[in-house]
């Protein structure tokens, strides 16, 4: 069970920083354990089954790493300055819309997106936008209405077409999320926080519902201009 972070979270986030190598990670490795990833797995778990209880939504649970990819070129050190968990409905957990979390020494930043939007997935995003346009309307305009969280994605620079003033913005996007960021507090740091995320997240669960409608069939998958 997740009891709360702790400010040794921050500090080894801030220090490894300014100490992204090898032997400082070594000799600080069981703060990482201890004060980061054991913690950060405990508020996975516990998000994941908050979801289920509270929207029915079965999932599992996955949890990064701090390291980076060594089988390429990393300027930046062997090291992550932030770790992140999503929660995966299914085994294709990149190409389908999944909720995250990401803690780093800032804050935590959460929300729900797609780690690789296929070019498949995107046009059905573009369908259903186009062929349910007051329903998708009520839907935006439900999410402008809430405010606590914030579209991503890069635009094309052609656009794809037009349907609505309203509409347009996602239509003619290349990949889709949506994110919010909170600093560290007495509330994000305490036990409370997997309770909190789940409350949080409600407001997104239409449009993560639509996003799952669009999500093509495997064999439809294949890398290509979008």
């Amino acid at each position: 069970m997740f009891s709360g972070f702790e400010d040794d979270m921050i500090d080894f986030f801030w220090a490894i920083r300014f100490n992204n190598n090898r032997t400082w990670f070594n000799e600080h490795k069981p703060t990482y354990v201890q004060k980061v990833y054991e913690p950060m797995k405990e508020l996975a778990r516990d998000v994941c089954s908050g979801m289920e209880r509270a929207y029915g939504l079965e999932s599992v649970w996955k949890c990064s790493r701090i390291y980076r990819d060594a089988r390429r070129p990393q300027p930046d050190g062997p090291y992550r300055d932030h770790i992140w968990f999503v929660l995966a409905e299914r085994t294709r957990w990149s190409v389908a819309p999944t909720f995250y979390a990401e803690i780093s020494a800032e804050g935590i930043s959460y929300g729900f997106g797609s780690y690789c939007c296929t070019p498949a997935f995107m046009k059905n995003v573009r369908a259903s936008l186009a062929a349910h346009p007051a329903k998708a309307e009520r839907m935006i305009r439900n999410f402008e209405r809430d405010g606590s969280f914030r579209l991503n994605g890069a635009c094309y620079k052609r656009p794809k077409g037009h349907v609505s003033a309203r509409i347009d913005p996602w239509y003619n996007l290349k990949e889709i999320g949506f994110s919010a960021f909170e600093e560290w507090s007495d509330e994000t740091m305490s036990p409370q926080l997997p309770a909190y995320l789940v409350r949080r997240f409600q407001p997104l669960l239409p449009i993560y519902r639509w996003l799952w409608t669009c999500v093509p069939p495997e064999e439809e998958e294949t890398p290509g201009r979008r």
